[in-house]
Order: C-alpha cells, then structure tokens, then sequence
C-alpha cells in the first residue's frame, strides 16, 4: 500500500474529530453570543473538504459539515459564486483560490523569506522531507517544509495537513514542551520522556517501516520540526544522530520567528 492510500484511509477516520466550527453547527444553542453561525457554517464546509474526500456532493457537504441539505446547497452555492468552491454537473471542489486565505497568513510572518531557506537547507542535509509543525487543538498542522532535490513527499503530508498530536513526533515534540497541553492527548510519562530527551521518535505510526524524529522550535510548544524516513534509517546510529544534529540547528535558526507567531 503507497504512503499517500495510507494517509487517506487515516484521514477518513478523523476526519470529524476535531472540527469546533461543524460541531457548532448541530445545533444554534451551541455557539458562544457574539459569534456568527452562518460564517462557522461557510468554514465547515470549506473543511468538509479534505484529502480523502475532495471531490463532494450536496448531500455529502450536509453530512460532513453537520449541516441540512438546504443550508449546505446555499453555503456552497455562495462559495462557488465567491470563487472558492467549483460545481462539475452535482460535485462539487475546492479551487485554488482557498490558498490565498493561507498564504495571507504565510506572508504575513514572512514564511518565504526567513522559514523556507532555513527547511531546504536542512531537508538537503538529511536527505529526506522536513516539516514545520504549530498546535491546532488536539492537532499539529504542517505550515512549511522542503523536500530535497529529486526527494519524494513522505506520507502523502502536505501543507495544512492535520494529524493528532499524540500520534506523531512531530506532534510529541509540540505536546512535551506545551505549557497546558491537551488532557489525555499522550500518557505523561511519554511526554516526560520526550521532554528529557529533547526530541520526539515515532516508528510505524502511517505506515510500517516508516519512522519520524522531531524536536521542538522555541519555547512552550509553539511549534516543531520533523522529518520522515525509513525506520532502518533513523533506528539508533550515527546516520540518526547527524539528523537530530541537522534538525536542532535549524529549530535554533527558527526561533527567533517562531516567538513572533
């Protein structure tokens, strides 16, 4: 099975775990005063998409979204006329105009400019795909990374994927260093044990025989970098310690950004 099925299959079981914005949609009595129910209805349906399912009927948006048909037919009507959503006979995707919500935010703390150099000269050094992770909840979401020249993408993870915290390095790495990290997320003597140690190691967690080592970027489990490969490759040695050397430099490098996020 290819790493990015795998990843698939994995996303179809999350998918609905930790969606504040669809959950507020089950009913109106559940959102806070002040805040909009119809924008966190737009949102969830724009989140109904994902990499297991990015192609969407009407019925399909209702369900993932939390939402009745006739609420999901005009949230995404509006979307589609705004530009953000693309009808093909009854269904429905995403467009390429969603990514200027995130590059607004990219740009914004200068992403290109001071992260990305920093990710590219790393993933030339390890020779695999590196990855900057922040906290979203019970999440970690990939924000930036970098793959080598001619290096293939590791696990089908691409930029706004989401995974549990406690179920990857990158994620471990986030947890152990949190202030108030989410209650059960991890056992806590892992988290003391990656705290200790300094880095986060997770072996077969997407696919067997695939392992991920990350360490935190700054201060209070803002954020943390990782990287993804064969576990014969990041099992104990020298070829595991020149990674976690490779990795640790260039958290130092990012945060000076990172405690600006």
């Amino acid at each position: 099975m290819g790493r990015a099925s795998s990843f698939c299959k994995y996303s179809r079981r999350r998918h609905e775990i930790d969606h504040p914005e669809a959950a507020m949609t089950a009913t109106d009595n559940a959102a806070p005063p002040g805040l909009s129910q119809t924008f966190a209805k737009g949102i969830a349906v724009l989140r109904a998409f994902d990499e297991a399912q990015s192609h969407l009927t009407l019925a399909e948006v209702a369900r993932r979204a939390g939402l009745d048909r006739a609420a999901a037919r005009r949230l995404v009507l509006t979307l589609a006329h705004l530009g953000y959503v693309r009808q093909q006979g009854r269904v429905f995707s995403l467009t390429p105009r969603v990514l200027v919500l995130a590059g607004s935010f990219l740009r914004g703390h200068r992403f290109g400019i001071a992260v990305q150099p920093v990710l590219a000269a790393a993933a030339a050094r390890v020779g695999e795909q590196v990855s900057l992770a922040m906290p979203d909840g019970e999440h970690a979401v990939y924000v930036a990374q970098a793959a080598p020249a001619g290096g293939m993408v590791s696990l089908g993870l691409t930029l706004g994927s989401r995974v549990p915290l406690g179920q990857t390095a990158i994620g471990q790495a986030l947890l152990a260093f949190m202030d108030r990290p989410p209650a059960g997320a991890m056992p806590r003597n892992g988290l003391a044990g990656v705290r200790r140690a300094g880095f986060a190691f997770a072996d077969g967690v997407f696919e067997p025989g695939m392992a991920g080592l990350a360490v935190p970027v700054g201060a209070g489990g803002k954020a943390a970098l990782g990287m993804s490969a064969p576990s014969v490759r990041l099992a104990q040695g020298p070829a595991r310690t020149a990674c976690l050397a490779t990795l640790r430099d260039a958290a130092r490098a990012l945060a000076p950004v990172v405690e600006d996020l």
